[in-house]
């Protein structure tokens, strides 16, 4: 990646350092996060897809995703995390890979894992739920609440910034609760942050 600009200049880039990223089939939405800083809202993002090799993409700010196709743009009117993030899915045919479907309720493994300083826990609903992804330290203090939400079915998944915490491991708790209160889902599972 070039350095950063000089001062006063805005710096827009992928927040993992890398220009390439490798995407198959079946591995559902792969998050591609766009860091910004020094920049002055509003902001607009302008894209042209090339329809190719089967890939689709979407960008999301905040709880909002869009999907790119053709020429388009969206407008962010004010700093939602300094983040935007793309997402982009192989597709198998005309349908998009596990979109079409969730069978269970399921938490996935945490990708990357061990991390520093963020890792991203992609989780799938059967139906419209309130979802809690909460981290946990091993004395089972609550250290973040990453969504705290209703949730339509479908993939999703959770970033967790783990900046000013110590190396260690952390529990990651999905909770899934219907409607009415009940439990549908909960799970752990152990993340390692490595400094």
């Amino acid at each position: 990646m070039p350095p950063d600009p000089p001062a006063g200049g805005h710096n827009v880039r992928f927040a993992n350092g890398k220009i390439v990223r490798s995407i198959a089939a079946g591995q559902g939405l792969v998050p591609i996060h766009v860091a910004l800083s020094r920049v002055t809202y509003p902001i607009t993002f302008r894209w042209d897809i090339q329809e190719q090799n089967n890939v689709s993409y979407w960008v999301r700010v905040g709880m909002n995703r869009t999907r790119l196709q053709g020429s388009g743009r969206i407008v962010v009117p004010h700093r939602i995390d300094g983040r935007i993030r793309l997402e982009a899915q192989v597709l198998e045919g005309n349908t998009v890979t596990g979109m079409t479907s969730v069978k269970s309720n399921r938490l996935h493994d945490a990708t990357p894992n061990p991390f520093n300083p963020a890792t991203s826990l992609y989780f799938d609903i059967t139906q419209t739920s309130h979802v809690t992804v909460s981290i946990y330290n091993l004395l089972g203090q609550m250290v973040s609440t990453l969504i705290d939400e209703i949730r339509d079915p479908g993939q999703h998944s959770a970033t967790w910034e783990a900046t000013g915490l110590a190396s260690g491991v952390y529990l990651a708790r999905l909770t899934v609760t219907g409607d009415q209160g009940q439990l549908l889902y909960a799970r752990t599972s152990k993340l390692m942050l490595m400094k």
